[in-house]
């Protein structure tokens, strides 16, 4: 089960931007679910799935092979505690069917950084919003692991329109030290896991590409979110990490 934000959604997935997207919709649940085999093969589609959950569970299948089952749900715009009061709800609905999640991984942090940038927020309350929604979550289907990945943010794409010497190296540098958050949560609270991230990782992703570090992007056309490419890079790292 992946839980999130935007990220969850699958913002960014497409490589073209929607210029007349709506902004100011109401925050909201949204879902996809899937099926795959052992191979990774798609069984049974619902509807059309964010990049990130399918090739987690489809690396998943190739590690454990067996099938693996998924869904996502998303508020995009939501921070931490956001994401509990609209997706805890999916948790139970899993619980109710019979079939508890053997993971929820959980994609935040974004916006709550936006919020402490803004001053709304600490660095305390962010820690305090992880740990409360790692502890809900295992109240509801205790013998679930829950996982909170850092986030696909130390190398700024030249895509990206954060990309402005020497902002990069501040942004890095705070982000860097955000999901250095979910590591303390996950070594304080039994049964949560973080899955870390490095620059070199981010960096192997570019290199790996035929068309050469200097010629590839892992944004977004909206300059913001992951592109297919990187969601579904940081999706099989955190697979195989798992």
């Amino acid at each position: 089960l992946v839980l999130g934000d935007s990220m969850a959604v699958g913002i960014g997935s497409c490589e073209i931007f929607d210029e007349a997207k709506v902004f100011d919709l109401p925050l909201h649940k949204e879902e996809r679910l899937e099926l795959t085999d052992k191979n990774g093969d798609v069984v049974e589609k619902k509807l059309p799935g964010p990049v990130f959950p399918l090739v987690l569970a489809r690396a998943l299948s190739h590690r454990l092979k067996k099938p693996v089952s998924w869904r996502s749900a998303g508020v995009d715009g939501g921070d931490t505690n956001e994401i509990g009061e609209y997706l805890l709800d999916v948790v139970r609905d899993e619980l109710a069917k019979g079939q508890a999640p053997d993971v929820v991984v959980v994609l935040t942090g974004s916006n709550d950084l936006k919020q402490i940038l803004k001053g709304s927020a600490s660095v305390r309350g962010f820690r305090s919003s992880l740990t409360k929604l790692a502890n809900d979550i295992r109240a509801i289907s205790p013998k679930t692991k829950v996982v909170f990945p850092s986030l696909p943010t130390f190398r700024l794409d030249r895509g990206s329109i954060l990309n402005i010497f020497p902002l990069t190296i501040f942004l890095d540098g705070i982000i860097g030290f955000w999901d250095a958050q979910k590591r303390a949560v996950a070594d304080k609270c039994p049964g949560v896991l973080h899955v870390d991230l490095t620059a070199a990782e981010v960096n192997q992703w570019y290199k790996e590409d035929r068309q050469g570090p200097d010629n590839v992007s892992l944004i977004s056309a909206d300059g913001i979110h992951p592109n297919g490419r990187c969601y579904a890079k940081w999706a099989t790292l955190v697979g195989n990490k798992l």
